[in-house]
């Protein structure tokens, strides 16, 4: 798990198998403070940027949570069904009590 400051974008990738830059890759976003399977915080769509890799940014605001990021291909842009074709891929981190420039709060 990596421990990160809050307001400060985050960013997360993934690649896709065959390096196709037409998938529908997303990012789902859970708060898991309080335990599994936790609360859909935000579903962010990812850019394709090179050779089949993806990135997303998400920016926590909040201090003392768990959040834990699951990246997928999706069969479409509504991004609710997962394609079959991929693997998902997983981050998880901490927001810790501090501010954008790295002072306590």
């Amino acid at each position: 798990m990596e421990i990160v400051t809050k307001n400060i974008s985050l960013p997360f990738e993934y690649t896709a198998f065959d390096r196709a830059s037409n998938l529908f890759v997303a990012m789902k976003v859970y708060d898991v403070s309080n335990g599994l399977p936790g609360t859909l915080v935000q579903t962010i769509a990812m850019v394709h940027v090179i050779n089949g890799t993806y990135v997303g940014f998400y920016t926590p605001t909040s201090t003392g949570k768990t959040y834990f990021v699951n990246k997928m291909v999706y069969t479409d842009n509504t991004y609710l069904t997962a394609s079959s074709n991929y693997s998902p891929g997983s981050e998880s981190f901490y927001v810790s009590n501090v501010d954008s420039v790295g002072q306590a709060t």
